[in-house]
């Protein structure tokens, strides 16, 4: 799949977890963040090669980095560097593109914004420390919605 079936993937499904964030009445800052969320996890996938994809998502991050730093928030600021590097240690459409993937990564992004507070993070389902929150699903979808437009789903 190209950039741009990615990017419209991504579009639509945040588009779709806006209406349900909506529907599930979340703040308005909250579905922003549950959108933005997707459509960037839509595009993490492919930031494994240098490509459209990876430029987009790192010029979005910049400011939530800077933020981070500026803040000394510096835990989440390493959780957020480990997100970005992750798909540059990994080789095309390796490890970046598994569901395995997918959990990690997505559960470490909501971990961040919820240890953030600055949005509504509700808790569907938890296990101990390990809990499946409205962040978490919305980037699982999108980071999903890439997996299932390139047809390579593996589980490591």
């Amino acid at each position: 799949m190209t950039f741009v079936g990615h990017r419209n993937g991504g579009i639509i499904a945040s588009l779709i977890i806006g209406l349900g964030g909506v529907f599930l009445q979340f703040s308005m800052i909250t579905i922003g963040i549950m959108m933005i969320s997707t459509f960037i996890f839509s595009l993490y996938p492919d930031c494994d090669i240098k490509s459209k994809s990876s430029k987009l998502v790192y010029l979005l991050s910049v400011p939530f980095v800077y933020y981070l730093f500026v803040n000394q928030y510096l835990f989440l600021l390493g959780m957020c560097l480990g997100i970005l590097i992750t798909p540059q240690i990994s080789k095309h459409r390796g490890f970046t593109h598994s569901l395995f993937s997918m959990v990690i990564i997505s559960w470490c992004w909501s971990f961040i914004i919820s240890s953030l507070k600055i949005c509504d993070v509700q808790s569907i389902f938890s296990i101990d420390s390990f809990r499946i929150d409205n962040i978490m699903i919305a980037s699982s979808i999108g980071y999903l919605t890439h997996l299932i437009l390139d047809w390579r789903i593996k589980l490591i």
